[in-house]
């Protein structure tokens, strides 16, 4: 079963529809795209702790995101938040904005089922300066989103990595690791689900990668470098249904 992936993570030169459509897919079978978070784009007018900004945040993504969406070659689009995502800190806001039949699904520690398999969207990611979705990496922080995982769950879509996993900042085998501690002490305990994959991004120099946390594989689909320039295609995973 495959599935089409991206963390989109955009700036200006990115984010306008014509560049989006650039970036559709590679050749694929898939029948949903898993967007792992930051769709919003990652410039300072569009920071969303402030009313201005919140509001283009809003704009963007009814002008130029849904519309994008909608020309995706798949069925069904699966999305959570990420940390740039202020607007998905207003659910009243952005629910309002999907129009009635569109074909992206919103998870915010929430599941779908599409094809009989399982979606669970998890879009907090460790405290980081004033950003969306911040959550202490503590059992009572972040650590209390784990358990909310069914336990039937086949994908999980976590804005951001375990720790030790997908998670170096700068040079792979050198640079700082910034992933979750209550993330990956969850998915080696006997209490994680058997999930087929956790699709991830954020940390943008580990984008294009994957590894193994405890028995599950981890996929960072960040499509952006640290610079957030586009760097990489949407990637197509295989999972076992």
């Amino acid at each position: 079963y495959e599935i089409l992936t991206c963390d989109w993570s955009s700036d200006v030169c990115s984010s306008d529809l014509g560049e989006l459509r650039h970036y559709e897919s590679p050749a694929h079978n898939a029948h949903v795209a898993v967007i792992a978070g930051d769709v919003t784009p990652a410039t300072h007018a569009y920071y969303g702790g402030k009313p201005s900004g919140l509001s283009l945040q809003a704009h963007w993504f009814a002008q130029t995101f849904l519309p994008w969406v909608e020309t995706l070659p798949v069925d069904h689009v699966v999305m959570t938040w990420g940390n740039h995502d202020h607007l998905g800190e207003h659910p009243e806001l952005y629910r309002s904005l999907v129009p009635v039949g569109h074909k992206l699904r919103i998870l915010v520690n929430e599941s779908c089922v599409i094809d009989g398999v399982r979606f669970h969207g998890v879009p907090q990611t460790p405290r980081f300066y004033d950003w969306a979705f911040n959550e202490d990496d503590t059992a009572a922080g972040l650590g209390r989103f784990w358990k909310l995982v069914p336990t039937d769950t086949d994908v999980l879509i976590s804005h951001g990595p375990p720790r030790g996993t997908v998670d170096w900042v700068g040079d792979a085998r050198r640079g700082q690791r910034v992933g979750s501690d209550t993330q990956e002490a969850w998915l080696k305990s006997e209490d994680a689900p058997n999930l087929s994959v956790v699709i991830c991004g954020h940390i943008h120099a580990a984008g294009g990668h994957h590894g193994w946390c405890g028995r599950t594989r981890v996929e960072n689909v960040a499509i952006v470098n640290e610079a957030y320039r586009v760097v990489r295609e949407p990637r197509v995973v295989e999972i076992a249904k």
